[in-house]
């Protein structure tokens, strides 16, 4: 279990889309235990990603392909920076 990711739900009603910045797998996947319409998980690092799943239980790997949950590698911050 991840505080990180049951604290904020147990401070808002009826969250219904969630942007998750960082963290980990397992955060994004605590998530998912709510309902809500929508979750990005933002990770700049894709192998971070790769190898956190495949540490997973094909159970556990499996509720990775919620339609709700979307993981995008990009940069948090934005590229436009100068």
């Amino acid at each position: 279990m991840s505080l990180r990711a049951h604290l904020p739900f147990s401070l808002h009603p009826r969250p219904r889309r969630v942007l998750l910045v960082g963290g980990a797998p397992g955060v994004a996947r605590e998530l998912l235990k709510y309902l809500m319409w929508r979750s990005d998980y933002v990770e700049l690092d894709p192998e971070l990603v790769r190898v956190a799943l495949g540490l997973l239980t094909p159970r556990t790997a499996k509720r990775f392909r919620d339609p709700r949950l979307t993981i995008l590698n990009v940069d948090a911050a934005g590229s436009s920076r100068t």
